[in-house]
Parts: C-alpha cells; sequence; structure tokens
C-alpha cells in the first residue's frame, strides 16, 4: 500500500497543472494568431470572398439581406464590422445591388468586384480588416477544442490537441478567410459539445 500511494503520489507530481497548460495553449494559440495574420497579409481575394465580403457589409451597414443569401449571414457579417470604421463607398446606384430583375447567381461576385476594386476604395485594406473576424472565430475554435480535450483526457491530451491545432496548414489556410468553412467547424464542434 506505501508504495502504491507513493508511486501515486509521484505520477500527480508529474501531471501538468492547469495554469502551466494555460499557459502553453496561450502560447500556441498566440503563435497561430500571428501566423494567420502574416500570411493573409498580401494573399489575393479568393473567388467567395468576392461575394460574402460585401454581403458582410451590406447586411450591417444597411441591413440588408439581398447579396449572397444562400450562405448563413453571421460570419459574413462579422466580416462587415470591421469595415464601418473605414469610409468605403459602396456601389447602391449599381444595377448589380439594385437587382431590379431576379438576379443570375453571378451578381453577387459582379456587385464584390465593383466594391472591392471599382469604387475607389483600397482593396488590401477591404481584404484584409475583413479578414481580422475570422482568425478571432479560428481562435475561438481552437480554444473550444482544447477545453473540451482537457474534460476528456486532461491537460497532457489538451496541449497536444492544442499543439496540432495551431500548426495545421488547413487551419491556417481557410482559417483566415471570409468564409463560412471555419464559422461552420465551431458550430459542429459546439453542437457537439452540448449535445454529448
Amino acid at each position: 500500500k506505501a508504495i502504491s500511494a507513493k508511486i501515486d503520489k509521484g505520477n500527480k507530481k508529474e501531471k501538468m497543472n492547469n495554469k502551466t497548460a494555460n499557459i502553453v495553449a496561450t502560447v500556441l494559440f498566440s503563435l497561430m494568431t500571428v501566423l494567420s495574420v502574416f500570411s493573409m497579409k498580401n494573399d489575393s481575394l479568393t473567388f467567395d470572398e468576392l461575394a460574402h465580403i460585401p454581403a458582410g457589409y451590406s447586411y450591417v451597414k444597411y441591413q440588408d439581406y439581398r447579396v449572397n443569401p444562400e450562405h448563413p449571414p453571421l460570419i459574413k457579417s462579422l466580416s462587415g464590422i470591421p469595415l464601418l470604421f473605414k469610409d468605403l463607398n459602396f456601389p447602391v446606384f449599381s444595377e448589380n445591388w439594385k437587382q431590379s430583375q431576379p438576379p443570375a447567381w453571378w451578381v453577387q461576385f459582379d456587385l464584390g468586384n465593383e466594391f472591392v476594386y471599382q469604387s475607389g476604395n483600397n482593396p488590401k485594406e477591404i481584404i484584409f480588416y475583413s479578414r481580422l473576424p475570422m482568425i478571432l472565430i479560428l481562435l475561438l475554435l481552437g480554444i473550444v477544442t482544447f477545453n473540451w480535450a482537457r474534460k476528456i483526457g486532461g491537460n497532457e491530451v489538451a496541449i497536444g490537441v492544442a499543439a496540432l491545432f495551431s500548426f495545421s496548414p488547413t487551419l491556417i489556410a481557410h482559417g483566415r478567410l471570409v468564409t463560412t468553412d471555419v464559422g461552420a467547424a465551431l458550430g459542429v464542434v459546439l453542437a457537439f459539445l452540448f449535445w454529448i
């Protein structure tokens, strides 16, 4: 009994405490955030972002949801919030915005092209600032998975999950774009977490 008590006591000492795990996770997630911000700095606009960015801006600026209605609005709305603090020209007189006839699917991309590149706005600023909230969504997903892993397997497992998450090329590549991918992943993880 005395030997097993000493072994148990020794194992408890070797286990990582919450404070240390939180510090390590903070460092990992900080590195992921820095990688995400600096890797997106000079990236061009992706195809989906050409529709999502003007849609998000029009949602928060004009409370108008006509652009890109096939996707849920939350992620796009979050991307539009930083743009409210910029003096941007939105093509409100464009036929692509007015949509007097039922629009074809590509009209949203034409509007995006007008808003980002043809309205006298700085395209790099629009792209950069609209992507920042997406990195916060990525960070939130990382924190949720870290805490869930801690609950299931302890601090060591949680640190392993945080390390894999923080340096995943897929998450870094998609977590900095104005698309619904990482937002949907967060929604699925939260749904499973609360269902369980």
